[in-house]
């Protein structure tokens, strides 16, 4: 990205070169002539240029939480907690960003997320559950 930088601004002053050479005429006949200055503001934007791509969901992008399939389950209490394996996600960013405390690279490794449910038998209700989790790629 930097390289594509240093070009660009090599375009620019080459670009504003041409116009002060185009803008700026001298009519003297003296010996050293006065100079000619032409001021020119050049304007360049570089977006955020950031990816995010999500894989592993059990369906399209909706996740299938492990539960309980068994009374034995509940052996020490009332509650268990249940882990399940969820999307991974890689990010490709141009500046710094917070993954997996991982700095800004062309590509992050695959980072994966978890979840951890916790479920009550005496307070559960069987049943379908959904929870909609948003992942939001935010530029900095």
């Amino acid at each position: 990205m930097i390289r594509k930088l240093a070009v660009a601004a090599g375009l620019i002053a080459v670009s504003a070169r041409a116009t002060i050479a185009q803008s700026c005429s001298i009519s003297s006949t003296a010996v050293t002539p006065p100079p000619c200055t032409v001021t020119s503001t050049a304007t360049l934007t570089v977006p955020s240029l950031l990816s995010l791509t999500m894989s592993g969901f059990t369906s399209g992008t909706a996740q299938t939480l492990n539960a309980p399939t068994a009374m034995t389950d509940f052996s020490s209490g009332n509650t268990i907690q249940i882990a399940t394996t969820g999307p991974a996600f890689v990010v490709k960013s141009t500046s710094a960003a917070d993954v997996d405390a991982g700095a800004a690279t062309t590509g992050s490794t695959s980072v994966g997320v978890f979840y951890k449910t916790t479920y009550n038998f005496t307070a559960d209700v069987p049943g379908t559950y959904n929870l909609d989790v948003k992942f939001t790629l935010v530029a900095p």
